[in-house]
This record gives C-alpha cells, structure tokens and sequence, in this order.
C-alpha cells in the first residue's frame, strides 16, 4: 500500500506510470476473470463524502470502475492555453518537472489552440502557471491561464465521457493518459529524449517522417493533428540522434509546407509522456 496516493495515481484505475499489480489481480479475481474468493478480497477504502458518491468502485470485491477517476486530494484546477501541440508538450513537461502538479489531459479546439489541464494543490498550480507563462514567453507564443481554487464537486463531469476522434480532422479530441495505458518499457526518462516536429501540410510532414528515420537511429512514436492542417510527427532515440533527426526534418519539411516548431525534449518527464502513443 502507499499512503497519499489519490484514485486517479493508482494503476488499476488505469493511471499509465504507477504499476499496481497486486491490485490488478484482485480487481480480476473480484469480477471472476480469475480463480478466487472475493469475500476474502474486500478492499476497505477510506473516502470522503464527495469521493462516495463519485466511487462507486468501493464494492464487494475491488471491482473497480475503470479509466481516470479524480484525485482525492486535488484543491485546485489550472488551465494553460497556448498554441499548437507541439508548443503545448514543451510547456508541459516543463510544468510537470519544475511544480510538481499532475497533468490531466489536454483539450483541443479543431485550430492551433490547446488548453492544458493540470491539477495539485493551489499553491502548486500557481507555481505551474508561473512557468507556463515564462516557457510561452521563451518561446516567443502567447499564453492565457488561470486557476480555480476547490473546484466545485459537479466540474469533473464536464470531462466524464469518453474520448473520441473528431470526424472533421481525424484527431483526438483530448489527449488523456487513459488513451494508451501501456507503456513502452524503452522510454525511459533517463536514457531517452523526445523529438517533436509539427507543420501545417500533410504532404510536408510526411517528407519529413522520412528524413527524420533515414537521418539517425530513432523510432517513430507517433503522429497527431489537432485541425486545421497541424500534423506533428513524435520520435524518440537519444539526446544526439533526436536532434539531427528533427533537424533533418525541419529542412525537408520547409520547402513544402509552414513548419510550425521542432524541439527536442531530453528527459521527458512521465506526466507528459503518458499523453502521447506508446
């Protein structure tokens, strides 16, 4: 067990990063999907009233609802707004690694805005818009966020469905860490560094893809469009190989398209990384 963890930190709920296996197997043997007794498997959790009445998961056995529930001890809400995904992932890493607040998702807009949703105590969601701002300002991109204090018990709701893909442009309408709930044991935070390189022009990033995978020992993570026309393309590989990777592709990518922005991220931190494809 693990003191202090909130619902949404526990693997079973399926959060990406934190493994909880024991869990897991009593959440299967307590739905019958394995051998076991679940009068013998009764889990006893302590929650609040709000918490009771949004976990309906504290039932015989541990049969637990699944996908990202709320996190017990969240006090405040922030919401970063800035331009274009590749933009978006930058500032929140740096959130993540500098404020210490869990990143609950972004949302998009069908155009170049996305607003990043993060949650933690209040001073540390204003300590994480602080950033924001400074890496939106770095680089050279307008900003807009702000923070709600003891969110109101109902305001989750606005995020209870599930995620979709938007018909108009073929992406996803959040980026949730429920999305891909398993992660690729190489990507390590240590070893590994992200390149992000994102264009309006499909014909232009996928040029660049190409480049990109001829040019250095990288592997392809994933592609993503958040409407009109802003494709970027994700890679991995270390710090040195990332770099001529991105390079490489914003310069085939140019003479066909707009390039929007290429950066690498060394480090990526976990917050972040369980947004993207695995």
């Amino acid at each position: 067990m693990a003191d202090d963890q909130g619902w949404g930190d526990m693997g079973y709920q399926g959060y990406p990063v934190i493994k909880t296996p024991h869990f897991d197997k009593m959440d299967a043997q307590a739905k019958g999907e394995e051998p076991g007794n679940p009068e013998r498997l009764r889990l006893h959790i302590r929650v609040n009233a709000d918490n009771a009445r949004l976990h309906p998961a504290v039932v015989r056995g541990c049969a637990a609802l699944p996908g990202r529930l709320p996190l017990r001890h969240v006090s405040a809400l922030g919401f970063i707004e800035v331009p274009f995904f590749s933009i978006a992932a930058v500032v929140a890493d740096g959130v993540a690694k500098t404020s210490g607040v869990r990143i609950l998702g972004f949302d998009t807009s069908g155009s170049e805005e996305i607003v990043i949703r993060i949650a933690g105590g209040v001073s540390e969601v204003a300590d994480a818009l602080e950033t924001a701002e400074e890496c939106a300002r770095k680089l050279g991109v307008k900003y807009l966020g702000t923070r709600l204090a003891k969110p109101d018990s109902h305001f989750s709701e606005l995020y209870s469905g599930p995620n979709a893909i938007n018909p108009l442009y073929g992406g996803r309408d959040q980026f949730l860490p429920t999305d891909f709930p398993n992660p690729d044991p190489a990507m390590t935070t240590e070893s590994q560094a992200l390149g992000i390189l994102e264009t309006q022009g499909l014909t232009a990033i996928l040029e660049a893809t190409d480049a990109m995978l001829k040019t250095a020992d990288v592997k392809l993570v994933g592609k993503e469009k958040i409407g009109a026309a802003y494709v970027t393309i994700i890679v991995r590989g270390d710090v040195a190989a990332v770099t001529a990777a991105v390079a490489a592709g914003a310069a085939a990518a140019a003479p066909l398209g707009k390039v929007i922005a290429s950066h690498v991220i060394a480090r990526p931190h976990a917050e972040m990384l369980a947004l993207l494809p695995k």
